[in-house]
C-alpha cells in the first residue's frame, strides 16, 4: 500500500493532499497568507488525525518546488525535508506547472498560471521546443503577454480569474485545476525528482 503526502506551500494559503493507492483520500486548503512552518505541520497532523492515519503509514513525500512565493517554497521544502529525515522516507520535488499541465493533450501553445501576491500572475508557456522560463507579470498585463506569444490554452488556479477580467480571457481555452494544487503534486510523483532546488521567477518584460 502506497500512501503519499503531498504539499503545495506557496500559492495563496497552500494545500495538502493525501493519496493512497492512486486515489485522494484527504485534502486541506490553507487560508491565504499563512506561511509559517508550524502551521503547515499542524495542518498535516490535523489531516492525518481526521483520517485516522498514523504518520508512520506514509511511504512517500512530495512537494512543489515552484514557482511560487519565495517564503512559501522555502518553508515547504524545509518542512518536507524535516519529515523525510524524521520518518525515514523519500521526498520528491515536483515542478508545479508541469504537474498542472500533465493532463493537457497538446502542450504546444499552452500556458499554466497561478496568482502571486495580490495582483501578479506567475506563468509559464510550453511549446514543441520545450518550456519557456517561468515569469511573473502584473495581472493587468497578463492577457497582452499571452496574446503576444500566441497562447491557445491556459491551465489556471482559480485565483487567476480573480485578478484577470473574464473579458480578457475569452479568446483562450481555460482549464481550471482548482485550489488543491497539492493533489496535482501527488499525481506528479513519477515525474518528480530528488532534486528540491526551488524554481524562482524571473521578471517579465511586461513589468514596468
Amino acid at each position: 500500500m502506497t500512501t503519499i503526502l503531498a504539499i503545495e506551500p506557496s500559492i495563496r494559503g497552500g494545500s495538502i493532499s493525501l493519496y493512497r493507492d492512486g486515489g485522494e483520500i484527504g485534502r486541506h486548503i490553507g487560508p491565504s497568507g499563512v506561511s509559517r512552518a508550524e502551521d503547515l505541520l499542524l495542518d498535516v497532523a490535523d489531516l492525518l488525525s481526521s483520517l485516522q492515519i498514523d504518520k508512520r503509514e506514509i511511504s512517500q513525500l512530495a512537494v512543489s518546488v515552484g514557482p511560487g512565493s519565495f517564503t512559501g517554497l522555502r518553508i515547504g521544502i524545509a518542512t518536507m525535508l524535516g519529515l523525510s529525515a524524521a520518518l525515514g522516507i523519500p521526498v520528491i520535488g515536483v515542478p508545479l506547472f508541469e504537474a498542472m499541465t500533465a493532463t493537457v493533450d497538446d502542450l504546444d501553445g499552452c500556458a499554466a498560471a497561478v496568482p502571486i501576491g495580490r495582483s501578479d500572475i506567475a506563468w509559464q508557456q510550453f511549446s514543441v521546443r520545450g518550456a519557456i522560463v517561468p515569469i511573473s507579470t502584473p495581472g493587468s498585463q497578463f492577457s497582452d503577454a499571452l496574446a503576444a506569444l500566441v497562447c491557445k490554452t491556459i491551465v489556471v488556479h482559480p485565483g487567476v480569474c480573480d485578478i484577470v477580467p473574464a473579458e480578457d480571457l475569452k479568446s483562450f481555452t481555460i482549464h481550471d485545476v482548482g485550489e488543491n494544487l497539492a493533489s496535482l503534486i501527488a499525481k506528479g510523483v513519477e515525474r518528480g525528482s530528488p532534486d528540491l532546488t526551488p524554481i524562482y521567477l524571473s521578471s517579465s518584460a511586461y513589468r514596468k
